[in-house]
């Protein structure tokens, strides 16, 4: 709890991306120590090192000397801390996002990448708990208050990921939401396979995504009726049950022609199951579609990174 972050590690090294003697014209008038860029630095880095509480980072902040010459005053309280927090500017942070995901994606395309597969993006989502005392917008139940996280991670392979667009709602909006896929599933240069698992949108949605040349390897149940056109030839001894071309009917017109990729594996209980994955790419063998989809786990890890080594399972809230 009271060991400091080492800037020469990767949390170090994004802290480093904020200007904190960067002042806003509008927003950093007379303010004269806790300016905006200041104020979203100090947030990360209690973040960042699990401090539960406000007052007690304000505590840990006065014995930090070194954490003071880098803001540049000696003291902070932590109403303070929460009257700034309640005045940063949304689009700053969305800027901030944006830029950050930028570099992080210059830095990417230096690193191997899995072959034959591309780029990949998981799309999943997870809830994050505010502080009891938080926004009624957020409030579940009593003693839940809670916001949903819908991601978009980039995966480039099994030791580079890295999170790109996102969208918060309250935890009641579905994964399978149309606005929120709207914004998570946008034009990209890199055009990537989206990865998702079940629950996901259904066939009217997959039709639109095929016929916009958006890639997607999506989990789907077994019972799903699809008509199959063809049965693809599978390779020797490579661990496929099925790769069949089926069509995906649509309320809005035609069926599309699809694949439909079937293939075993074994659960955490040893239980052996099958996953069926729906897929519009036809330029890649039956096992890459199969390995593509078993990337989607790489989201779970990084969830689980991101709220138990990052603290970001409890957010500080106004």
């Amino acid at each position: 709890m009271n060991q400091i972050i080492n800037f020469k590690t990767v949390a170090g090294q994004l802290l480093n991306w904020i200007p904190v003697d960067k002042r806003h014209p509008v927003h950093d008038h007379r303010v004269p120590k806790l300016t905006t860029y200041r104020t979203i630095f100090l947030f990360l880095f209690a973040l960042l090192q699990n401090q539960p509480s406000l007052s007690e980072f304000s505590a840990y902040f006065r014995k930090a000397k070194w954490l003071q010459q880098i803001v540049g005053f000696s003291s902070i309280s932590d109403s303070a801390l929460n009257r700034r927090l309640q005045r940063i500017p949304l689009f700053l942070l969305q800027e901030f996002y944006t830029d950050l995901m930028e570099a992080l994606i210059q830095c990417q395309l230096k690193q191997d990448r899995f072959p034959d597969i591309g780029a990949l993006t998981v799309i999943d989502s997870t809830q994050l708990s505010l502080t009891a005392h938080g926004e009624h917008w957020a409030f579940i139940q009593k003693g839940q208050v809670k916001v949903k996280l819908h991601l978009g991670l980039h995966v480039y392979n099994e030791q580079n990921v890295h999170p790109g667009r996102a969208v918060f709602s309250t935890a009641g909006v579905a994964d399978h939401d149309p606005e929120v896929l709207d914004r998570l599933l946008q034009p990209d240069r890199e055009n990537p396979t989206y990865v998702m698992d079940r629950g996901y949108p259904g066939y009217n949605q997959f039709c639109e995504w095929d016929q916009a040349g958006i890639r997607f390897a999506v989990r789907i149940k077994q019972n799903s009726r699809l008509t199959v056109t063809r049965l693809r030839p599978l390779p020797p001894e490579c661990g496929i049950v099925e790769d069949a071309e089926v069509l995906v009917p649509s309320s809005k017109g035609e069926p599309h022609r699809m694949r439909r990729v079937t293939y075993p594996y074994v659960n955490r209980k040893g239980q052996e199951c099958t996953s069926v994955v729906l897929t519009n790419r036809w330029d890649v063998e039956a096992p890459i579609i199969a390995q593509i989809y078993k990337l989607r786990w790489q989201i779970e890890t990084f969830f689980k990174t991101f709220k138990h080594r990052m603290n970001g399972a409890h957010l500080y809230t106004n």
